[in-house]
């Protein structure tokens, strides 16, 4: 910004020579005159920027001291102005040229994520806590900005914000949930999540208290982790192992015809657009119906001069994909072919690799709806863990 200002006010590069040219340096800093671009030339002599308003008292200070300044043309806005007093368009170009980057340099321009990049959700996000592209800078209070955000997303343990001229870098950290810590008085058992005849129990560690043929219910221990030592005292640890079991499940759903399901058309909508400091322009718009139901995607990209200069706009490609709710159940046969893929996803979900070794199915239709039952018997692990607590008795 120093040398912008430099430019703005003009300056001219002053040129000392003489037989100690360092002196002038020495005067410069013993009255904090600023000055920028200090070079030694190739005659020996030392040369520097100062600004026309410094320039003055720097002249009457060298010629107090009987140093020498060769001074060279007005350089700056002042030294362009004169030059092409001539060409008033000119001069009202280079004006504007300093509005223009004076706003913009109020403004901010691009926000950062530290170590990735911002999608449209987080961009929402930060919106809401008070950061956009385009506020002033003036507006944003970095120290209140991390309770704002930890406020409405306490989802996340730590964000910040810095400020680089033009550009807000964000750091976020995602809370991470505390590790549970185990009790060193604290034990184990296997407990049945669901009732059913032992086939094999395969305990690993602790004391099984059912074998083959017996019958369980849910809830019951299957394999205890307190075990009694030969000295009659007792250890408690964390049982483990596999309790397999014969169980019975019962699996029902209901399917209406008529049912509506979600699909896309062939069609796609794209619109290009640019986003200057936050700012939509859609310029040329394209046509939405009001009634239209779709989905969007939004890609956006940044433009820099140069491949090096970022520029306070970017280009957002807005694609949409237009989808209408049609008929999933039209008939009984697709009731049933729906029916059918919701039992296989319970079993699935529920029982994994277990081996399904019966299963019975009965299905009827009443009033438009389909009624699906299916009842299987399967050889499943059903061993649960349960932690417990010692306490010392009062």
């Amino acid at each position: 910004m120093t040398g912008l200002l430099l430019a703005a006010g003009g300056y001219r590069r002053c040129t000392a020579k003489m037989k100690k040219p360092e002196r002038v340096l020495g005067l410069i800093l013993e009255y904090n005159i600023p000055v920028r671009d200090i070079r030694r030339e190739e005659d020996g002599g030392i040369s520097f920027c100062v600004s026309l308003w410094r320039l003055k008292a720097l002249r009457a200070l060298c010629k107090s001291r009987g140093i020498t300044l060769e001074e060279s043309c007005v350089m700056g806005l002042p030294g362009f102005l004169y030059r092409y007093r001539r060409r008033p368009g000119l001069a009202i170009g280079a004006l504007l040229f300093i509005l223009i980057l004076a706003f913009f340099s109020s403004r901010i321009w691009e926000i950062r994520l530290y170590g990735g990049e911002i999608d449209r959700e987080l961009r929402l996000q930060l919106e809401e806590a008070g950061l956009s592209e385009g506020m002033r800078i003036r507006d944003l209070d970095p120290n209140g900005f991390d309770e704002r955000f930890l406020a409405l997303f306490p989802e996340n343990s730590y964000a910040g914000v810095a400020l680089f001229g033009s550009t807000a870098v964000v750091r976020l950290q995602r809370a991470v949930p505390k590790p549970e810590m185990d009790d060193p008085s604290g034990g184990a058992n296997l407990v049945a999540k669901t009732g059913g005849v032992i086939v094999r129990c395969e305990a690993d560690r602790g004391m099984p208290l059912v074998g083959a043929g017996d019958e369980v219910v849910e809830g019951q221990i299957l394999v205890t982790g307190i075990t009694e030592t030969p000295s009659g005292a007792y250890s408690v640890h964390r049982s483990s192992g596999k309790v397999l079991a014969r169980t019975e499940r019962v699996f029902e759903t209901e399917v209406r015809l008529g049912e509506k399901e979600k699909r896309y058309t062939a069609e796609e909508i794209t619109d290009s657009y640019p986003v200057i400091l936050g700012k939509k322009i859609k310029i040329f718009p394209k046509s939405e119906k009001s009634s239209e139901l779709y989905d969007t995607i939004y890609k956006r990209e940044n433009v820099f001069v140069f491949g090096v200069f970022r520029m306070p706009f970017a280009v957002v490609t807005e694609t949409r994909l237009p989808y209408v709710y049609a008929d999933a159940v039209p008939d009984e046969k697709a009731a049933l072919r729906a029916a059918r893929d919701r039992y296989r996803a319970f079993i699935s979900d529920e029982l994994g690799d277990a081996a399904v070794e019966d299963e019975k199915i009965s299905y009827s239709f009443e009033n438009g709806t389909l009624k699906f039952s299916a009842t299987l018997t399967a050889v499943e692990d059903i061993a649960l863990e349960r932690k417990f607590y010692i306490t010392d008795p009062l």
